[in-house]
C-alpha cells in the first residue's frame, strides 16, 4: 500500500516531531508488543536521519502492561484467599492493615476524569502493601501466591479482547483497527493502566534501536 509513497525523511520526521510536540506534555506511546517492534522501528529511521525524540516523549509496551496488572489482581485474589483460610484457622481478626487487598489494585472500569489525569504531573505512587506481604512469606507460600504464567498467544490482541468483550474483532492487524481494540482494551483497565504507564514509561530515546538489538 505504501510502495506508491515517499519514504521516511526529514520532513516526515519533522511533521511527527511537530504534531507530537503539540500535544500536552508529556506524550506516551502505547503500542502492544512496541518493545519488541513498533519502538525500535521509530528508533531505528530517526536515527538514520541522526535525529532523536524530544524527552517528553515516552512510551509502554501494552503487551506487558496487561500481563502485570493481570498477574498483580491474580496475586491480590490469592493473597485474599490465603488471609481468608489463615481467619478461618486462627478464628481471629486479621490485623486492619493486611485485610481487603482489593483495594490494593485501582478498580477496573472506574470512570475516569482524563483532564484532571493529564493536568496531573505522573508520579510513582507508593509501593502497595501485598508486594511487601509476598517478600516476607515463606517460600511455599509465595509460591502459592504467585500468578500462573499465560500459555503462548493468551495475550494477542484480538485474545485479549475476546476474552474481555466476549466477542472477536474483525480484520486486526491493520493499524486502524487495532487502535481502536488497543484504546477498548486501555479503558478497560482504566486507573490500573494509567498507574502501571507511571512507574513503567520509558524515554522512547532509550529504547534500543532495532540496528542495537542483541540477536
Amino acid at each position: 500500500m505504501l510502495k506508491h509513497e515517499r519514504p521516511f525523511d526529514k520532513s516526515t520526521a519533522d511533521l511527527l516531531i511537530s504534531f507530537l510536540q503539540r500535544l500536552q506534555q508529556p506524550v506516551c506511546l502505547v503500542a502492544h508488543n512496541g518493545l519488541g517492534f513498533d519502538f525500535p522501528v521509530l528508533r531505528y529511521v530517526m536515527k538514520k536521519l541522526d535525529l532523536k525524540f524530544p524527552s517528553s516523549i515516552v512510551c509502554v509496551d501494552s503487551w506487558k502492561a496487561f500481563q502485570a496488572i493481570d498477574a498483580e489482581i491474580e496475586i491480590n485474589a490469592n493473597i485474599e484467599n490465603a488471609n481468608e483460610d489463615t481467619k478461618r484457622e486462627n478464628d481471629n481478626e486479621i490485623n486492619p492493615e493486611t485485610t481487603s487487598s482489593k483495594q490494593v489494585l485501582l478498580p477496573i472500569n472506574a470512570p475516569i476524569d482524563w483532564q484532571k489525569i493529564n493536568e496531573t504531573t505522573p508520579h510513582k505512587p507508593c509501593k502497595t502493601y501485598h508486594r511487601k506481604c509476598l517478600s516476607e512469606s515463606p517460600p511455599a507460600k509465595r509460591s502459592l501466591l504467585s500468578a500462573s504464567k499465560p500459555v503462548k498467544g493468551y495475550y494477542q490482541l484480538g485474545n485479549i479482547y475476546k476474552r474481555i468483550f466476549q466477542e472477536d474483532f474483525k480484520d486486526l492487524h491493520r493499524a486502524e483497527n487495532d487502535v481502536v481494540v488497543l484504546s477498548k482494551l486501555i479503558l478497560h483497565y482504566g486507573l490500573a493502566f494509567i498507574e502501571y504507564a507511571n512507574n513503567n514509561a520509558l524515554s522512547l530515546n532509550d529504547v534500543p534501536s532495532l540496528d542495537e538489538r542483541k540477536i
